[in-house]
């Protein structure tokens, strides 16, 4: 029965060739029907009827056919209602671990739609842009937080390199930026924006950015003090040349001069990203607390090693090539990989900045370790690809509506229930591909939903595309809603 799928009547089970084995105990097998239980062409269960009085007949098969037909419909809803509950418990299990994740980071990430629309964003994207998490959804991002330059001359949309990942679906990275909070105020950014794909087509963007202000006052900071060390020491060298006198005063200078640079050095100590100081050529000067425990040495082994020595060497930019750009611009940011005490690799970015002194110039180069950024990428990543492998392969057609109806996600079942493929629906309104979508009454029920009642229509007569039978089928309409409550 399970191979062939077809009924098996046997009225002589003593003249009957098949292998029959029965548990200890079983009264024996005079006569047996068994009848397969089909629901769309397809075996999902079995009946099986022994030791009648009367002899089985063909007839009765054909009587238990309407009671078998019945029992593979209620065993095909069974099923699919139990894959849609493990579904939904899997797509809220993983709802949950990613608002950890995006609550727990400490950079400002959000999502946006094709239009540049925000669809969520995490507590430090709203702490960072003068807002509530409930404030942004819905915003569209460039105007809101892109829309002028540092200089207040005005940055046309078409020009954003932030939405510049909307037009032509690859990555950018923006360096030293300028975004607006809602106040008004700009404030500089580091950011990086990612493609969304649904289906191979662009869905949106998730963009994560950083307030820079600090590492940026930091920098200068630094930059201002060697300056100003050097003018100092200059000048109290040249008045030692010229009047001995003074020489009691320069050593004064001197000793509260080294007392500042310890002073300064205990407080560089004290930062959680790495610090190094080193010649062009690599040679380290000074490296801080952060830069020698982070990676397992003493402060000692560190300073033996060169900068090159810690970076891993098997990146498609070389040490000097770094070092050459550096020269042409002054300041570089770039992603590297450093090597630790026990040979494994610490993923890093570097903002190496060029300070001249003394007649030569020094390389400062501030080291931040970005592992649990690169943890978050990936997990929104692999969280992007579960939802969409769950819903394009679910066994009910499956659609999402925006705004004016108009159709933002369309899964493979609707496309043989209408025949259209995820790209042609995308963007079109509802009616121009459900067929007497106002007759049947689904605009009413559809308006409903939007009202935020969920809501289900009676059984619709409908022509299957694909098998080309007449099927009934049954639309259920859930309002999606922000958090605010409001239906998007």
């Amino acid at each position: 029965i399970l191979n062939d799928e077809k009924p098996l009547l046997v009225n002589d089970m003593g003249n009957c060739d098949l292998s029959i084995h029965l548990p200890p105990g079983n009264p024996p097998l005079r006569r047996f029907l068994g009848l397969p239980i089909l629901s769309s062409r397809r075996m999902v269960g079995l009946v099986g009827l022994a030791n009648r009085s009367q002899e089985y007949s063909s007839s009765l098969v054909d009587q238990l056919d309407p009671f078998l037909n019945t029992c593979g419909q209620m065993l095909e809803v069974f099923r699919t209602q139990r894959l849609r509950r493990m579904a939904e418990l899997a797509f809220e299990r993983l709802s949950k671990r990613n608002d950890l994740i995006l609550n727990a980071a400490g950079e400002g990430i959000f999502g946006t739609d094709i239009h540049g629309k925000i669809t969520f964003a995490n507590p430090a994207a709203a702490k960072l842009l003068g807002c509530s998490v409930a404030e942004l959804i819905g915003c569209d991002i460039h105007p809101m937080a892109h829309h002028h330059l540092r200089g207040g001359s005005q940055l046309l949309e078409e020009h954003c390199a932030a939405c510049a990942t909307l037009r032509d679906g690859r990555i950018h990275h923006g360096r030293d930026e300028c975004f607006w909070n809602l106040h008004g105020e700009p404030f500089p950014v580091d950011y990086v924006t990612t493609p969304v794909l649904e289906e191979d087509v662009l869905a949106g963007m998730v963009a994560v950015f950083w307030d820079i202000a600090e590492r940026k006052k930091i920098l200068e900071a630094l930059r201002q003090a060697n300056l100003d060390l050097e003018t100092r020491v200059e000048k109290r060298t040249h008045e030692l040349s010229q009047a001995n006198q003074m020489l009691r005063k320069e050593i004064a200078d001197r000793i509260y001069a080294e007392e500042e640079l310890a002073l300064r050095a205990r407080i560089l100590d004290k930062m959680i990203d790495a610090i190094f100081v080193h010649d062009k050529d690599g040679k380290l000067l000074y490296v801080n607390e952060s830069a020698f425990r982070m990676r397992g040495f003493t402060r000692e082994k560190l300073l033996e090693k060169r900068f090159a020595e810690l970076e891993r060497q098997d990146g498609e930019v070389s040490f000097g090539e770094r070092q050459l750009e550096l020269c042409q611009r002054g300041e570089i940011i770039y992603e590297s990989s450093h090597v630790t005490a026990s040979e494994s690799f610490l993923p890093v970015e570097v903002h190496a900045s060029l300070v001249p002194t003394r007649g030569k110039s020094l390389v400062i180069s501030v080291v931040r370790d970005i592992t649990e950024r690169r943890k978050a990428g990936q997990v929104l990543r692999e969280f992007e690809s579960f939802n969409q492998e769950v819903i394009s392969n679910a066994g009910e057609g499956i659609m999402v509506l925006g705004g004016e109806e108009k159709v933002v996600l369309w899964n493979q079942m609707m496309t043989r229930f209408f025949g259209f493929h995820a790209h042609e629906a995308m963007g079109r309104w509802v009616g121009d591909l459900w067929p007497r979508w106002r007759e049947c009454g689904l605009e009413t029920l559809c308006r409903k939903a939007r009202d935020g009642d969920k809501v289900v229509s009676p059984d619709l007569p409908w022509h299957d595309s694909a098998s080309k039978l007449g099927r009934w089928l049954e639309v259920s309409f859930s309002p999606n809603c922000n958090e605010s409550g409001r239906v998007v």
